[in-house]
């Protein structure tokens, strides 16, 4: 169906609004999920999100400790510390945080191997580059 509002083919809802027109319309942030009244296209608090650089992550993650502990071992290994954090609904701080509070010292021994293990990988890559002129090439001077 088209909405009514864009005219885009897309599922509409019983108003005839797909959901990016039904939430303009209801006035909230633009981030799924979220209930907070938009300011622009999105809330402060995802805005200030964006400010900071960070990706764009839920407001009020909703795992209990036990679940936290088991998404980050399910999830330690295949991603960075941070993207983990993210997709966890937290910023990285607040992860290690967390897993300090419940007793859960080996979980960020492993993300912090993780994070030593990832900046060990971008210095051997960057051992063999020459930086500045190649001395191989005249650069236009005459030899």
């Amino acid at each position: 169906m088209r909405c009514a509002r864009c005219n885009q083919y897309a599922p509409v809802n019983s108003d005839g609004h797909c959901t990016t027109c039904a939430r303009k319309l209801a006035g909230l942030c633009a981030f799924d999920g979220c209930t907070e009244p938009r300011h622009g296209r999105l809330c402060w608090r995802h805005q200030a999100q964006r400010q900071r650089g960070e990706v764009l992550r839920p407001l009020e993650p909703n795992l209990t400790p036990a679940e936290l502990a088991a998404e980050v071992e399910w999830l330690l290994g295949t991603d960075s510390p941070d993207h983990i954090a993210a997709r966890l609904g937290r910023s990285r701080d607040s992860l290690y945080r967390s897993l300090r509070r419940i007793g859960r010292r080996d979980l960020i021994d492993a993300l912090a191997a993780e994070t030593m293990r990832a900046a060990e990988l971008m210095r051997e890559s960057r051992m063999g580059q020459v930086f500045g002129p190649d001395p191989r090439k005249a650069h236009g001077r005459v030899a």
